[in-house]
């Protein structure tokens, strides 16, 4: 590992006890390596850089500490493909977080209409995964659209396939949620793409397909009538042509763009993490 980071490597329990004491007696300091007793400061930071907050930053913090970084409306992207590399954990924390919410009626600042970006189907056929989030506050009828789609956890879901997270493909199917089905592989790319501050991923990928948004042809891969009706269907995925050649109009070809979605939170399932966002994934399969 290189030395300019800051790792937290948890060896064994006992490593991991004594990390947490040193990390609750000395907040602004970390181990740098399970080989080296050695501490470094934190580093410091840019102006207008967002920081995360001094109680959730560079330390080994709860799950609960760890979602109270999540906003209403917030887009959350989550790692794993079907049940490998699903961050079970910090999404049942979320989910926890919102029904003790719901419970205390929590309004103001209430976790609500979060928008979730996936690929592969994180979940397990069953409860776990991105089934957790799957949540309609208990006193509404499912079967009231409006009230509970208002009221929800998830606004939208954005994925490449539902058949790992039956219950949050139930709020789709149900018209609870507005939901879009697009491939696996340009999901990837629009996430990418909004890492490098690109407008959105283009490709042949969908062409004359269902998520080709063409009258006609396609429904730009919107799954439910919520999303057919959601401002964000008209900008998700679009069509557009680019010439090549001597002339503009030598060689016209069509392609499909997928938008990159402004992410604000990124739930990755990992091993170790350092306050500058490295991962490693030593102890994951």
């Amino acid at each position: 590992y290189q030395t300019k980071y800051y790792r937290l490597l948890l060896e064994d329990q006992t490593e991991r006890a004594a990390m947490i004491s040193t990390a609750k007696s000395n907040p602004l300091k970390v181990i740098l390596s399970h080989r080296s007793n050695r501490f470094f400061s934190l580093p410091s930071f840019k102006k207008g850089e967002f920081r995360i907050p001094s109680h959730n930053s560079n330390k080994v913090c709860t799950p609960d500490d760890a979602v109270s970084l999540i906003s209403a409306n917030d887009t959350i992207c989550v790692s794993g493909f079907v049940g490998q590399g699903s961050p079970d954990l910090l999404l049942k924390a979320l989910a926890d977080r919102y029904e003790r919410e719901c419970n205390e009626g929590v309004q103001e600042g209430g976790l609500k209409d979060l928008t979730v970006l996936f690929g592969g189907g994180p979940g397990d056929w069953d409860s776990r995964g991105l089934n957790y989030l799957a949540k309609i506050p208990s006193g509404n009828n499912i079967n009231e659209q409006s009230t509970a789609a208002a009221k929800s956890m998830i606004k939208r879901a954005i994925g490449g396939h539902y058949g790992q997270v039956p219950l949050l493909g139930n709020l789709a199917t149900s018209n609870q949620i507005e939901a879009w089905t697009l491939p696996m592989g340009s999901i990837s790319r629009m996430i990418r793409a909004q890492a490098t501050h690109s407008p959105g991923h283009i490709t042949t990928v969908g062409l004359g397909t269902y998520v080709d948004p063409t009258p006609g042809i396609g429904v730009g891969g919107a799954a439910n009538e919520l999303a057919l009706a959601s401002p964000l269907h008209q900008e998700l995925v679009t069509k557009i042509s680019i010439g090549f050649g001597p002339t503009a109009d030598a060689m016209k070809a069509d392609y499909l763009m997928y938008k990159a979605l402004p992410i604000q939170v990124a739930i990755i399932r990992a091993t170790t993490a350092d306050s500058s966002g490295n991962l490693s994934f030593e102890r994951e399969i």
